[in-house]
């Protein structure tokens, strides 16, 4: 894995050089370098967290790499404006939630977005998306 995490290196000039050359070059010879899965895995990686990432913090470690992939993944979707609009849908900003309702609601929503989702959500998820006041209800207002 050490070799071909730097052959992407190695392919990060042309990967960014806009020209259209450039980017037919960096697309074939890339599609030359990855022939599995784990190749794949790698790459993504790469890609979203950096090369002194996957050296430095998870040394490696494909699973570490996977759950890596699918934490920035998950953000990307919650930071969304569609995901924003589906939460915003879902709650009315005149009537008081209990905690376990909230974790509830956004449980929904998430699971509606193919995100994963490990028995519930933290009521503070809320957060994201509104400025609250907590309590046993919560109040809040869209940010």
């Amino acid at each position: 894995m050490l070799c071909l995490l730097m052959r992407f290196e190695a392919l990060e000039k042309l990967r960014m050089n806009p020209a259209e050359k450039s980017q037919k070059k960096y697309q074939h010879l890339l599609s030359r370098l990855i022939s599995s899965k784990e190749d794949r895995t790698l790459y993504e990686c790469y890609e979203k967290m950096g090369s002194s990432y996957i050296r430095e913090k998870i040394d490696f470690n494909l699973k570490a790499m996977e759950r890596s992939i699918d934490k920035v993944n998950d953000n990307i979707i919650k930071n969304s404006g569609p995901m924003r609009k589906s939460i915003h849908r879902m709650f009315d900003e005149s009537t008081l939630y209990s905690k376990g309702e909230i974790s509830a609601i956004l449980t929904q929503a998430y699971k509606r977005k193919g995100l994963f989702v490990n028995k519930s959500i933290s009521s503070t998820e809320i957060k994201r998306w509104y400025d609250i006041e907590t309590g046993p209800w919560a109040w809040f207002r869209q940010n």
